[in-house]
């Protein structure tokens, strides 16, 4: 129900508010796709307008994503990542890639993700995300986050796959080389994925404490 006074979001139903944020958030249904969705069921609701709608429900969530954001800082461990994607309205040129930052964190059942977006990928963008958080940060090679561990004073963790890529091209440069360090480090990782698809189960998942355990026991 809405307070006295307040003023209305929109003119849609909070049922139909949440089905096109699901469809285009959780699905990734793109908003022209539900606009000819709609077509189809003889409605005529632009992209235009639920574009809109979308991002006044975004300034409304803000709290919650406040809350969320905070309880992420009092995990143990934060991953966090960039990716590209293009702005064609922007300072920057139509081509140039701009940037989704991504935080996730918690445990299994209870895991929280967060998205920002920037349009630089400097290292003052994690630095303003991670400000304040005192755990374990776990990211990719990119060596910004090499400097905004040590500037914040968080552990820093690599990422295992990233780093088997480095040995990866190290061997292709040694096609014949059957012995090196590169070689070696391929077959150890290789054991230590062997250990971690027995742990991974859709129909009789482990519990964190069994991976742990079995980490620990299976790894040496």
């Amino acid at each position: 129900m809405q307070a006295p006074g307040a003023r209305a979001l929109s003119l849609a139903a909070p049922a139909l508010l949440a089905h096109i944020t699901t469809a285009k958030f959780v699905d990734g249904l793109p908003l022209y796709r539900q606009e000819a969705q709609f077509a189809r069921l003889g409605v005529t609701l632009g992209r235009a307008t639920m574009a809109g709608w979308m991002i006044r429900l975004g300034s409304q969530i803000q709290p919650l994503i406040n809350l969320l954001a905070e309880k992420m800082f009092s995990a143990p461990m934060i991953h966090c990542d960039e990716t590209p994607l293009q702005v064609l309205h922007s300072d920057k040129a139509p081509t140039a890639n701009h940037w989704m930052w991504v935080r996730a964190a918690g445990p299994p059942g209870e895991k929280i993700v967060l998205f920002d977006y920037d349009a630089s990928r400097a290292g003052a963008v994690p630095k303003r995300l991670l400000e304040g958080y005192r755990g374990v940060l776990l990211t990719d090679g990119y060596e910004t986050y090499t400097h905004v561990a040590q500037v914040l004073g968080v552990t820093h963790a690599g990422c295992l796959a990233h780093a088997r890529r480095r040995f990866h091209d190290a061997h292709k440069a040694q096609p014949n080389e059957t012995t090196g360090q590169a070689k070696v480090a391929l077959e150890f990782i290789r054991e230590l994925y062997k250990i971690e698809r027995t742990l991974w189960d859709r129909d009789k998942p482990c519990t964190a404490e069994q991976r742990v355990h079995s980490r620990q026991t299976s790894v040496r």
